[in-house]
C-alpha cells in the first residue's frame, strides 16, 4: 500500500477539529459551574435544628418550609421580623427568654402542625399578636406589670397560664399547685411563676398563641366569616373581641409584616 501524505493529513485534521469541539462543551458545561457554587454556599447554611428535621414529611418534602401546607420559611419569618435575623438580637436581653427567627421557626411550623391551622388568616393573627407581645421574640415572661404567672410568647395571664400548664403538663402542675389545685385564684405568687415556668419551654411558648386561639377563643377559629386572608379589621376583631385586650396602632404594624411576608 502506498503512502498518501494527503489522506493522513486530512485524517489528523477532522480528529483535531472532533477534540476541539468536544473540549468546548466539557469547559462550558453549566451545570458543573452551579454546582461548584451551591457546595461553597453550602456551608455558609447552618445545620437544621432537630425540631425543624421532625418537620419532615418523609416523603422528600419538608413542610418546614412548604407554603402550600400553611408553613413558614426562615426567609419569610426574617423579612417580617428583621431585627430577630441577627444573631446579636438576644445581646442585649436575658439569654434565657429572648430567641432569634432561625431557633424560632421551628417551633412555629411545629405548632401549626400540633393544631392544625389551615387557614392563613388565622396563622397571620397569631404569629402577629406574638410578636407584638414578646416584642419580636424578646421576651417570655411579663416585666413591665406587677403579674405574676403571666408569660409565654402571646404572654397569657394566670388564668390561662394554669389551664395550659395543666392540660400539657398535669402531673407536675398537681404537685406545684399543692392545696390551690382546686382554685388557680388562690396560688400565690411563688406558685403562678412555678406553674409558669411549665409552659415557658420553646415548644409550648411558641404553641401558646394557636392553644388560646382553639381552646379561649374558638369562634375565631375555622370560621370562613373570621380571621380572613389579608383582612386587617378581621384581626382588629379577633385583638378586641377573641383576646380581650385593647387595640394598639402596634399591632397592626406587626399584622402589617407578617401578612406582607409571611406563607405568600
Amino acid at each position: 500500500m502506498k503512502f498518501n501524505p494527503t489522506v493522513l493529513v486530512a485524517v489528523l485534521s477532522a480528529f483535531l477539529v472532533a477534540s476541539a469541539v468536544n473540549g468546548a462543551c466539557v469547559s462550558k458545561s453549566e451545570p458543573n459551574a452551579t454546582t461548584s457554587s451551591i457546595a461553597e454556599n453550602s456551608s455558609k447554611i447552618p445545620e437544621p435544628t432537630s425540631s425543624a428535621i421532625e418537620g419532615s414529611t418523609g416523603s422528600g418534602k419538608d413542610t418546614t418550609t412548604s407554603t402550600e401546607s400553611g408553613l413558614i420559611t426562615l426567609e419569610q419569618l426574617d423579612k417580617a421580623n428583621s431585627d430577630a435575623s441577627k444573631a446579636s438580637f438576644c445581646s442585649s436581653a436575658s439569654a434565657d427568654e429572648c430567641m432569634v427567627n432561625a431557633d424560632a421557626v421551628a417551633y412555629l411550623n411545629k405548632a401549626v402542625e400540633k393544631y392544625k391551622f389551615t387557614r392563613r388568616g388565622e396563622t397571620i393573627a397569631v404569629i402577629s399578636n406574638m410578636l407584638f407581645e414578646s416584642v419580636g421574640w424578646m421576651y417570655n415572661i411579663k416585666h413591665s406589670a406587677n403579674t405574676p404567672g403571666q408569660g409565654t410568647r402571646c404572654m397569657m395571664m394566670w388564668n390561662f397560664i394554669s389551664e395550659y400548664a395543666k392540660e400539657l403538663h398535669p402531673d407536675e402542675y398537681a404537685k406545684l399547685m399543692g392545696s390551690s389545685a382546686s382554685s388557680a385564684d388562690s396560688a400565690s405568687d411563688t406558685v403562678r411563676n412555678d406553674v409558669r415556668e411549665l409552659v415557658l419551654n420553646p415548644e409550648d411558648s411558641f404553641a401558646s398563641g394557636f392553644w388560646f386561639l382553639v381552646n379561649k377563643a374558638a369562634e375565631f377559629h375555622n370560621d370562613d366569616m373570621k380571621l380572613r386572608d389579608g383582612n386587617l379589621e378581621d384581626f382588629k376583631a379577633y385583638v378586641v373581641s377573641g383576646i380581650h385586650t385593647p387595640w394598639d396602632s402596634n399591632r397592626e404594624k406587626w399584622w402589617q409584616l407578617v401578612n406582607d411576608n409571611l406563607m405568600v
